[in-house]
């Protein structure tokens, strides 16, 4: 399997393991996101244990799996044979092969599986690190799971390792640049937009796509044929992630519907009153980064105007496509249904609005771009809504500079150069935004391809970016 990018990351991990301390990291991050991968990477020509914990297994399961990996890691057969009823027990057996010398590595992968999310165990591996392996100077420890309640609120933020804690790493999916990386330049700047905007830059969903088939080819075989990868993937996922799993799909459900929604219609579009815990399922979701929170343009500080949006890529496509065909797509054996079905027009219209979410998303890298990135105070959508004497409207990004200037984007995915008639456009949204009395307002045009001549000729925008823009810089 191919492994790039992460370079941050292991330059983190590697910075630490050069100190001459012990030392506990956390690694967390959502499924499939990569996390298994870059600690085998890390891992690498470094003497370590790494130990696994199963999905589904009871205590006594969870130990006997342990000691068989102990078992392989040190070339002891009888480990496999011997009894252990706790955890105490087992980690016995592993103190007597930790190096007191030689730096080397400890990682306990997917560890909220391994110790059943119990609080006690919590408390022996806190434990443990007291009293044992925080006497190691040549040992480095790393915790490692999915995002969920209890990785977060027992291990991260809890009381038994407060103070503990040297690193936490939150893996991201890759970036633009790192997904281009991946396909070895063998794919257009446009396919790896769009298999971004479908996919995200979730590794395990990009090593499903197949180099030799066009984007269409690939979404109609991922996504489209009777037991598809990408048909079942939400079941899998959200089961995966979270424990109430019809809570958090309703939530999600609700909010891909819309650009964006507060708290208030949250509630109000699942039937649910106030008080029921919505507000740790959405600090979950956006924990795992399936949703993202945000304060509308100009409104910082007001706390009860906070809104959410879907901002993961394959849960926005799951909902617009896959979900309303499935009836379709599970009859379908072989056919090219995707188009079919669905559409160009309406694939267009999807496009359009997958990139305003991925130029929100990408906000910080547009900053850059930009050479704003330090002038930039704040960022965000701007709403106005329908009165009875003006209709509502959005503009999806703007940026709130310290130099009193506001940057207003206008975001166009077409497969055609944009023309002057986008000013109108512009103008009327110009026109009903509120700005502060010393600030001046700046445009800037983001699309697919350079626009036509007669538009650059206009200078009305301050700067157009385009989609090679977005590789050029590294973020």
């Amino acid at each position: 399997m191919l492994f790039c990018g992460r370079r941050h990351e292991l330059n983190v991990l590697n910075e630490e393991f050069q100190r001459d301390r012990s030392s506990l990291s956390i690694l967390y991050g959502r499924r499939r996101v990569g996390k298994t991968r870059l600690l085998k990477e890390f891992c690498k020509e470094k003497k370590h244990f790494r130990f696994e914990g199963l999905e589904i297994g009871h205590e006594q399961a969870q130990i006997d799996h342990f000691l068989r990996q102990l078992a392989q890691q040190t070339g002891k057969d009888w480990l496999r044979n011997i009894r252990c009823n706790t955890w105490h027990e087992a980690l016995d057996y592993l103190h007597k092969e930790l190096s007191s010398k030689k730096k080397q590595v400890l990682v306990f992968d997917e560890f909220p599986w391994m110790i059943q999310k119990q609080k006690e165990h919590v408390a022996l591996f806190k434990y443990t690190w007291d009293n044992v392996w925080s006497e190691k100077e040549s040992l480095m420890v790393i915790f490692c799971g999915s995002v969920n309640s209890f990785m977060v609120n027992e291990l991260m933020h809890s009381s038994a390792f407060y103070g503990r804690i040297n690193h936490e790493i939150c893996l991201a999916p890759l970036s633009l640049n790192e997904t281009l990386d991946f396909f070895g330049g063998h794919r257009s700047s446009q396919d790896v937009l769009e298999f971004y905007m479908i996919f995200g830059g979730i590794p395990k969903y990009l090593e499903e796509i197949n180099p030799k088939e066009s984007v269409v080819q690939n979404i109609n075989r991922l996504c489209f044929l009777k037991d598809a990868y990408f048909v079942g993937e939400f079941e899998r996922l959200f089961k995966d992630e979270f424990d109430t799993v019809n809570v958090y799909e309703k939530i999600v459900h609700s909010l891909a519907k819309h650009s964006s929604m507060n708290y208030s219609e949250i509630l109000e579009a699942l039937h649910a009153e106030k008080g029921g815990g919505y507000r740790s399922y959405l600090k979950n979701l956006e924990l795992a980064g399936f949703i993202k929170s945000f304060m509308p343009f100009g409104k910082e500080g007001e706390t009860t105007l906070i809104r959410y949006r879907t901002v993961d890529e394959y849960l926005l496509f799951y909902f617009h496509f896959i979900k309303p065909n499935r009836g379709h797509i599970l009859d379908n054996q072989g056919k090219d249904l995707f188009l079919n079905l669905i559409g160009k027009q309406r694939w267009a219209v999807w496009a359009g609005f997958a990139f305003e979410r991925f130029c929100f998303k990408q906000a910080k890298l547009i900053q850059k771009i930009l050479n704003i990135d330090q002038l930039v105070k704040n960022y965000g959508s701007y709403f106005n809504r329908k009165t009875t004497v003006q209709n509502g409207f959005q503009i999806d990004l703007l940026f709130e500079r310290f130099d009193r200037v506001v940057t207003l984007c206008e975001i166009k995915y077409v497969n055609k150069p944009v023309g002057p008639e986008v000013i109108f456009e512009v103008e009327q949204k110009a026109k009903l935004l509120t700005l502060g009395k010393t600030q001046i307002l700046e445009r800037v045009l983001i699309t697919l391809t350079p626009p036509t001549k007669k538009l650059c000729d206009q200078h009305y925008f301050s700067h157009i970016i385009t989609m090679e823009d977005f590789f050029k810089v590294r973020y």
